[in-house]
């Protein structure tokens, strides 16, 4: 028994091998872009209805003819999670004193589709 306790401790007391906060935020930055310009359909007036909407599925077919298939189905199922990570995003840029423009805009445009 003092055995198993004294290896649990050991375990236990190793540093954790996670991420630093700087890593996370790059991979955070990566995810975001990724979204926005492969799963958000923009069209080129953002006042038209169904622009910045998330898509709900995407699929690239590498056959001959290279077709890129884009469900919109239930989008506003997802619009909720979306506007949830603006919200979220424009609240942590704002009260690291960060530029919070281009989001609160991504903001703005996603909730007039709500």
């Amino acid at each position: 028994m003092r055995k198993i306790v004294m290896l649990l401790l050991l375990l236990f007391s190793l540093e954790s091998m996670a991420q630093t906060y700087q890593e996370n935020l790059e991979k955070y930055w990566d995810y975001r872009v990724r979204l926005k310009n492969d799963f958000i359909y923009f069209t080129g007036d953002p006042t038209i209805n169904g622009s910045h909407q998330p898509i709900e599925r995407r699929a690239v077919y590498n056959d001959e003819n290279y077709q890129d298939d884009i469900d919109m189905g239930d989008a506003t199922y997802n619009l909720g999670y979306y506007i949830g990570l603006l919200a979220l995003e424009y609240k942590l840029l704002k009260d690291n004193g960060q530029d919070c423009d281009e989001t609160l805009l991504e903001l703005y445009y996603a909730l007039r589709q709500a």
